[in-house]
């Protein structure tokens, strides 16, 4: 990952016959439990969506439209709900206690996407952009 702006970063564009999609790994170089592991979907008309985020625990995040706040580790859903109201896509969120590091929720969010390596022989491992 390359330092940007007080962040580590990462960008890994999936290749997907049918959608552009990118997966972007961040994580805030003074605070290691502060990271986001984004999955990205870009639209025909070059919109960009967020369809699913990871976070870890930085703090606070509150759902606008039911009121509930969330401490620690929780993971960012796009809905329906969150784009009609006018609020980012992926504003709604839930808890979640299925990681709690970085290394942890990058592991389970390449399972839960289904991501996987093209190809048989000479593929990066997904861990050689993260450790």
């Amino acid at each position: 990952m390359r330092l940007d702006n007080g962040r580590y970063r990462r960008d890994i564009e999936l290749h997907n016959p049918s959608f552009r999609l990118r997966m972007t790994i961040r994580q805030l170089a003074e605070d290691p439990l502060d990271f986001s592991i984004i999955l990205f979907y870009e639209s025909d008309k070059r919109h960009t969506y967020i369809i699913r985020r990871y976070n870890g625990d930085h703090g606070i995040h509150h759902n606008r439209l039911s009121g509930e706040d969330i401490r620690g580790p929780h993971i960012h859903k796009i809905t329906e709900q969150y784009q009609l109201s006018g609020y980012r896509e992926d504003g709604y969120a839930e808890a979640t206690d299925r990681y709690k590091t970085i290394n942890q929720a990058v592991a389970l969010f390449v399972s839960d996407m289904n991501i996987r390596p093209r190809g048989l022989s000479g593929n990066s491992r997904l861990c050689d952009f993260y450790e």
